[in-house]
């Protein structure tokens, strides 16, 4: 596939880009992994805003903020050091309040690497952090003309621990100064990067995510006292289906559940 580095808008509003699997990107064993994935989808949602005048500084200058508020993602194989990602996004029309968005990754032979859908709003700061009317902006991005691209996804089920869910671990965090984003929050990859330090470091070594569901809830400041989550049905770490949530209590005392999530883990050895 071609490589386009500096990202592009292509015929049918498609905007793509390329991403090269760096050594300080890699986990260890020269391996990406999600928090990889979700670094690039980031950052090929905020160049292709970017292109239209809509990224974060533009937006900081009118009071206006992007927040990213749930994103599902499918993985079927994850690359190795050195290997590309070719990277194809484009704007769905509106859903609520709900700017959605696709992207999707390919390897230099053109196989699907991951599929995400992510739901983003746009906040305004000089109006209490209220949502804005998507509609005028996500016009200026355009729409592809296949319908079954254009027209929104639904905002999938709230994420839920049933009851027969077990807590088999957890660990307390703070955010630190490098988790900060520049709209003083915890930047989303940070709680990605909790929700996988719950896990024991036996079943890292030997399981990758496939597939994560991931909600963000509220955002979290660098005072607050999160207490990260992971439950099973089993108990234990002998299944593939885990649950998440994140509690955070402010330094005024007050709890609320940040994030919540839900990821299937395979043996990596299917997913390289």
């Amino acid at each position: 596939m071609q490589s386009d580095f500096s990202g592009k808008v292509y015929d049918d509003k498609i905007f793509k880009q390329s991403f090269r699997l760096s050594s300080i990107n890699c986990n260890r064993f020269y391996e990406s992994d999600l928090v990889w994935y979700l670094q690039i989808i980031q950052e090929i949602a905020a160049n292709h805003s970017a292109k239209l005048n809509l990224g974060t500084n533009k937006l900081d200058e009118k009071g206006l903020e992007w927040v990213i508020l749930r994103n599902i993602i499918e993985v079927n194989r994850y690359v190795k050091w050195g290997e590309f990602v070719h990277l194809e996004t484009w704007a769905h029309e509106k859903y609520k309040l709900f700017f959605p968005r696709t992207i999707i990754g390919y390897d230099d032979n053109g196989n699907k690497l991951f599929e995400s859908t992510s739901f983003w709003a746009m906040l305004n700061r000089n109006r209490n952090f209220r949502p804005v009317p998507p509609k005028p902006f996500l016009d200026l991005y355009g729409y592809p003309s296949d319908e079954s691209k254009s027209k929104p996804p639904e905002y999938p089920n709230k994420i839920l621990i049933e009851d027969d869910f077990k807590l088999i671990n957890n660990g307390f965090t703070k955010s630190i100064y490098d988790d900060i984003d520049a709209n003083y929050h915890t930047n989303n990859i940070s709680y990605v990067k909790w929700l996988n330090s719950v896990m024991s470091d036996e079943f890292r070594n030997t399981h990758k995510v496939s597939k994560a569901d991931i909600s963000w809830m509220q955002q979290t400041y660098p005072d607050d006292k999160n207490n990260v989550r992971v439950y099973s049905q089993s108990g234990d770490f002998s299944q593939s289906l885990f649950k998440y949530d994140i509690e955070k209590e402010s330094i005024e005392g007050k709890i609320d559940i940040s994030c919540m999530a839900s990821l299937k883990w395979n043996a990596k050895e299917n997913l390289l």
